[in-house]
């Protein structure tokens, strides 16, 4: 047993120091040196591996002996117990650890010096021919915008909870869920939206002279549809309902909360 465990450090030790196994390190002086990264290489991929596989069979020998220690007694004679297995465990997932490195080792090796670069070889032979000899070119492209059409729209139109008190006033409100969340329109519905509220109803625009009936709190910045030469307006504690101190660009089919103000008396 003494020389198995002997055998099995020297095994060790030879793969984790003298086998140091990381893309782009060469050796100075005997010094392994990452060139990708400009610095020292300690320890192998072998080696953090072998700790990670460690830790995960601790943890699951650790639950499993967990739930059975529960009923050891308390006392010296427990405690000397919950010792003994800690330390066992330790031994079992060190061995666990080793017996599969030992069988995953080759693997990785071929799988990351040849599986993989011949794997992207492919790959770029197959979009190369694909955008080449049959015109998928234009076909991916429209792919990959209305993917990324659908995906923003998807994301935008999630109701905004936002805190504001109170919730609306006589000259101003904004459009909201049934629940009660506000929610984003693009900005033709958004101006549609302030109109179908009647005459002297717009798009917020920051205007100087609007004076909020009552003046709402707003808890956080939030951007809404602005109605003047900016697409989108932040408001939010510093500004009220004021002119934003920031703006930012969206496109017409770009969905973001609305609020409307009326500048008209009714």
């Amino acid at each position: 047993m003494r020389e198995y465990f002997r055998q099995k450090r020297i095994r060790r030790l030879l793969r984790f120091y003298s086998n140091l196994q990381s893309y782009g390190v060469l050796f100075v002086h005997d010094t392994p040196v990452d060139l990708t990264n400009r610095k020292s290489v300690l320890v192998s991929r072998d080696a953090k591996l072998h700790f990670l596989l460690t830790v995960f069979f601790f943890s699951l020998l650790g639950g499993v002996l967990g739930g059975l220690l529960r009923f050891v007694p308390a006392g010296d004679a427990g405690w000397a117990l919950r010792l003994v297995v800690l330390c066992a465990s330790g031994v079992v997932a060190v061995e666990c650890a080793d017996a599969v490195l030992d069988r995953i080792t080759r693997a990785l090796d071929i799988t990351l010096d040849y599986v993989l670069p011949l794997a992207a070889l492919l790959m770029l032979i197959v979009l190369y021919v694909g955008l080449q000899k049959f015109g998928m070119g234009p076909q991916w492209a429209g792919q990959l915008d209305a993917w990324r059409a659908n995906t923003n729209t998807r994301i935008q139109s999630r109701p905004v909870q936002a805190v504001i008190e109170p919730v609306e006033g006589t000259n101003w409100f904004f459009v909201r869920t049934a629940t009660g969340a506000l929610q984003p329109l693009d900005r033709t519905d958004a101006m549609l939206a302030c109109e179908a509220r009647g005459a002297g109803w717009k798009l917020f625009d920051g205007d100087s002279t609007f004076t909020p009936d009552p003046v709402p709190r707003i808890a956080r910045p939030l951007s809404v549809w602005y109605g003047g030469a900016f697409p989108v307006g932040q408001i939010g504690p510093p500004t009220g309902l004021g002119r934003p101190g920031v703006f930012s660009s969206a496109g017409a089919d770009d969905l973001r909360p609305t609020l409307c103000i009326e500048t008209e008396t009714r």
